[in-house]
């Protein structure tokens, strides 16, 4: 072998080397009820499998995904944002989806989508750990359900209840450990905490309904002295939620069994 086929064959073993393959993300759609995916970039392609998906886009980033028939075997789609970012989907047809609203704004990777989509599934699916953690503002009703444990991950599973006919919408979703008694003389000491993975919508909850969310961070326990504050801002409002989970809440945690 010459020098030449040596430097191609090594370019070539190094290239298919350095290769990443994206795993798709699998999504029921259902021909009744939509599919909503929110993403953190203007949508710029989309691309079906087959035309037994309808996609539409309702805004610049958030593309509506629904069934035209029932169909058995699997197709694909594929979405390209404005930030160079690819997302690719296994479609699966199911006359009742799983999950109809989901922000791939707090993804892992896409890699790791498809299994943390199915440990949220088996959150919602768990009973519930915790009781009368609740907050209540102006007919909107923030409950704390139950704190879940799976490796290395940590879940919170919320419910979100709008009792009034005007339509909350989120403008911000934030977890943080803060301390719990501050002096006059010093600053509160915070430290947030920043979610993996979302899987519900964290946009907005229509008038006289609800939404359950679970929120996938890296484990932790709450030192003395310090509480996880959980906390959702309206947009334009003052139907503020927070609350303030001890250390005692957060070690009655659930093994999520993947059996």
């Amino acid at each position: 072998m010459n020098k030449l086929l040596v430097v191609i064959f090594l370019i070539l073993h190094w290239s298919l080397a350095a290769q990443t393959y994206i795993e798709p993300t699998r999504l029921e759609v259902g021909i009744n009820k939509t599919t909503n995916l929110v993403f953190p970039a203007g949508i710029v392609s989309v691309d079906r499998g087959n035309q037994n998906i309808v996609v539409q886009k309702s805004a610049a980033n958030i593309l509506r995904v629904k069934a035209q028939v029932a169909f058995s075997e699997e197709t694909n789609l594929t979405v390209v944002t404005s930030d160079g970012k690819l997302y690719s989907f296994i479609i699966n047809y199911h006359p009742d989806p799983a999950h109809l609203n989901i922000n791939m704004s707090h993804s892992l990777t896409v890699k790791g989508d498809s299994a943390m989509l199915v440990l949220c599934s088996r959150v919602l699916s768990s009973p519930a750990g915790l009781y009368r953690l609740r907050y209540v503002n102006a007919n909107m009703y923030l409950t704390v359900a139950g704190f879940y444990i799976y490796k290395q991950f940590m879940f919170c599973r919320l419910r979100i209840e709008n009792r009034s006919q005007i339509a909350y919408d989120i403008e911000q979703f934030r977890l943080y450990i803060r301390d719990s008694k501050l002096s006059k003389r010093t600053s509160s000491q915070e430290t947030e905490i920043k979610p993996m993975y979302i899987s519900g919508d964290t946009a907005a909850i229509a008038g006289k309904s609800g939404q359950t969310i679970v929120v996938a961070v890296p484990k932790f326990t709450i030192p003395d002295g310090k509480h996880l504050a959980i906390e959702i801002m309206e947009r334009n409002g003052g139907r503020n939620l927070a609350i303030k989970a001890r250390n005692r809440h957060v070690v009655k945690a659930v093994l999520i069994s993947t059996k």
